[in-house]
């Protein structure tokens, strides 16, 4: 049996074993291994708790073998303790430094009488505690005395504190006074066995209660990306403090917390796809996320708070069937999105919205979110919604005729399209599917079927370009029965199928001298620039009849103005090249004859002379 040693301080109510090994060498002038060494103690077994060796230390000291342990902080797992009946991890004791209160301290020193001060100096287990940083007793921060690789329970309390002695007292007066934060005191009162009044960080395990106080602090002073882990100091403490207002009302006060975050990223007109939640919540979120194939201590830890934020994430996001929430597959909709439900339906998002604002189904302030962030009841909002979209918009019923939205503008401007009444949530015309099917029967029913092209043959839109005309013109000549032949290609279908003939719809749209040329012709015909070509038109060198094609005005030049205006003018290049020259030997040599530019490059980007001028030249 061990035999107690001769100069045994005596044990202090909250000092650890680990602590109380310390003051005892020391009072030998030993270090703590040493002592443990001597005496067959396996330092880290008595690190860890173990029962045998708190016993041995308990035995040397002469106290109580309950006492002792009763402080001990006992690994259970690789990162686990208990420490006076609550589970803790190592993120939860002080890590690579050794806190203080220098009051305390300085306290136990006056209070020794003739022991040496420094084996009087007694750690407090709470002083190990991260989430203790501030004295209880005294009401003043901690003090950070040394700094080491490993956890503060491990360190050599007493040979430290010989060290630091001379420092103590104006450590102590210069520790700042300052109350203890809301979590500190609840911690000390779940571990004194006392009522917290927070029943939902009871039901986790103390590690678990503290790192949510610290999660949900974080991310509501520092935003949703806002880690505990990359948090110290004073931002550290204020995210405790603020984390424990929230935690400690439990599930509404979290709901409100992740509620403004929720809003918060709504904001945000970008998006990643199928990343919302993840992105809502970042760090919270990715906390919680189990994985299925491997799950870890976290996932019972942290149910309680895992099923606040499992349960309001399904209540407020559009997730779809086998999505996958902290865990949970989700089976059926409850949500959608204005983008879901638009992919869904494969229609516009912004129809979508639309419909449902009219609906009653979002607000204004709703509609100014990002659509994938606009989020209402699937059922029915897809029940109104597929009834609003049955009906074609402009967009659609283009695309079922086969041409582009602003033909069918022109086809219900000219009375050739009928548009159906307004809906009873006030959507503008839209149409019937019946009535765009007709409209291309219509054309189409008089069409003859063609494999090969020939010459004169054009579709709508060839046509309305080679004759300088509107599609409309042409649709209202076949619907009229006007002309003659109607043609539909194989290997085509509906109005791009159409054929017309262009010498027919030029006779009937223009009459007799019905051939006109684009400006590009023209300046192709001429050898000359598109932008002198632009040019001579715009000044009203070259006469022209503007026409209206998709909304523009479009010049088009008779073959008889281009006539025209060759027998007037001549380009500078036209006559070099007529020669055999420069252009600028050209120039050099009418200017010499006292022949001048008719049109000045600065006016049309090119040279031109009146032909009756150059006419007397060799």
């Amino acid at each position: 049996m061990t035999a107690k040693l001769d100069l045994a301080p005596p044990h202090c109510s909250g000092e650890p074993p680990t602590a109380y090994a310390s003051r005892l060498a020391r009072a030998h002038e030993l270090l703590a291994r040493e002592l443990c060494s001597d005496f067959g103690i396996k330092h880290w077994q008595l690190t860890n708790g173990d029962h045998a060796s708190i016993a041995k230390i308990a035995a040397l000291g002469g106290v109580d073998e309950a006492d002792l342990a009763a402080w001990a902080f006992v690994r259970t797992g690789d990162h686990d303790f208990a420490y006076r009946g609550q589970a803790l991890r190592r993120e939860s004791l002080v890590v690579g430094r050794l806190d203080v209160c220098p009051r305390c301290l300085v306290e136990d020193a006056r209070n020794a009488g003739k022991a040496p001060s420094d084996v009087a100096y007694v750690c407090q287990g709470e002083w190990l505690l991260d989430a203790v940083d501030t004295c209880p007793v005294h009401g003043c921060a901690m003090a950070t005395v040394h700094k080491a690789p490993g956890t503060a329970y491990c360190f050599d309390f007493s040979d430290i504190l010989a060290l630091k002695a001379a420092g103590l007292a104006e450590m102590a007066d210069k520790a700042p006074l300052r109350d203890p934060t809301g979590l500190q005191d609840y911690v000390l009162a779940r571990l004194d066995g006392r009522d917290t009044g927070a029943p939902f960080l009871d039901a986790m395990p103390l590690f678990a209660a503290i790192r949510t106080c610290e999660m949900l602090g974080a991310a509501a002073c520092f935003g949703r990306k806002g880690k505990r882990d990359n948090l110290a100091g004073e931002k550290l403490r204020q995210a405790r403090i603020r984390g424990f207002e929230i935690a400690s009302k439990g599930k509404e006060a979290i709901e409100e917390l992740l509620r403004t975050m929720a809003m918060t990223h709504a904001r945000r007109r970008t998006t990643v796809r199928d990343q919302i939640v993840r992105q809502a919540f970042a760090s919270i979120y990715n906390y919680l996320h189990v994985n299925p194939k491997r799950p870890t201590w976290r996932v019972p830890a942290f149910a309680p708070l895992r099923d606040v934020v499992s349960d309001f994430i399904k209540a407020s996001f559009p997730l779809k069937p086998g999505d996958n929430v902290l865990g949970e597959v989700i089976t059926v909709r409850r949500l959608h999105s204005v983008t879901s439900l638009a992919k869904e339906i494969g229609c516009g998002a912004d129809r979508v919205k639309k419909v449902l604002l009219l609906a009653g189904l979002i607000d204004e302030e709703q509609a100014r979110l990002a659509n994938p962030n606009i989020v209402f009841d699937a059922a029915a909002g897809g029940r109104i919604v597929r009834k609003a979209v049955a009906a074609l918009s402009y967009d659609e019923a283009a695309k079922r005729i086969g041409t582009g939205r602003y033909q069918v503008q022109m086809f219900v401007k000219a009375g050739l399209l009928d548009p159906i009444a307004n809906d009873e949530l006030g959507l503008r015309a839209t149409f019937s599917p019946t009535a765009v099917d007709k409209f291309v029967n219509t054309l189409l029913k008089r069409g003859r079927h063609v494999t090969v092209r020939e010459n004169s043959h054009a579709t709508l839109l060839d046509a309305s370009r080679k004759v300088a005309c509107s599609q409309v013109d042409i649709a209202r000549l076949i619907i009229e029965g006007r002309l003659k032949w109607v043609g539909t290609m194989a290997g085509k279908s509906g109005y791009r199928s159409l054929l017309v003939d262009l010498r027919e719809v030029r006779a009937l749209v223009h009459g007799r001298e019905a051939r006109t040329i684009s400006v590009s012709e023209f300046a192709d015909r001429l050898g000359l620039r598109k932008q002198t070509a632009h040019a001579l038109v715009a000044r009203g060198y070259v006469k022209s009849a503007a026409i209206e094609r998709a909304g523009h005005r479009i010049a088009r030049i008779r073959p008889s103005a281009v006539k025209v205006f060759r027998q007037r003018y001549v380009s500078l290049g036209e006559l070099a090249r007529g020669r055999g020259l420069r252009s600028a030997t050209m120039k050099a040599k009418l200017d010499r004859w006292g022949i001048k530019p008719a049109l000045h490059k600065q006016e049309v980007f090119t040279i031109f002379y009146r032909r009756v001028d150059v006419r007397t030249c060799a």
